[in-house]
């Protein structure tokens, strides 16, 4: 009996290795999961901030940087950048400026 109880206790020490194992390998999965993720809502997001801007520009300034035409409330002058806090990072962004009609 005491060579098959030695036996079972190695086979059972061997198992709790195993789902030790298997616990790290499904905690690293999760955490890569997780990143991968948080890399996905930050890119979509970024994504979705840019074709905002360019949106609210274009109606504002009209479609192109030549485009004239009645109906447009400022002009383009220029670029400049910026930051944007997304995911807990700081992400420079272009932007483009505009100025109204008035010159302001």
């Amino acid at each position: 009996m005491n060579n098959y109880r030695a036996k079972s206790r190695k086979k059972q020490g061997f198992c709790i290795a195993m789902r030790d194992d298997k616990k790290s390998v499904f905690a690293n999965a999760q955490a890569e999961l997780k990143q991968g993720l948080l890399e996905l809502c930050i890119r979509s997001g970024f994504m979705t901030m840019a074709e905002m801007l360019d949106e609210e520009i274009a109606a504002l300034g009209g479609g192109s940087w030549y485009e004239r035409g009645n109906g447009r409330g400022a002009y383009r002058w220029g670029k400049t950048g910026g930051e944007v806090v997304l995911g807990g990072r700081k992400i420079k962004v272009g932007r483009q400026r505009l100025r109204d009609l008035a010159g302001h």
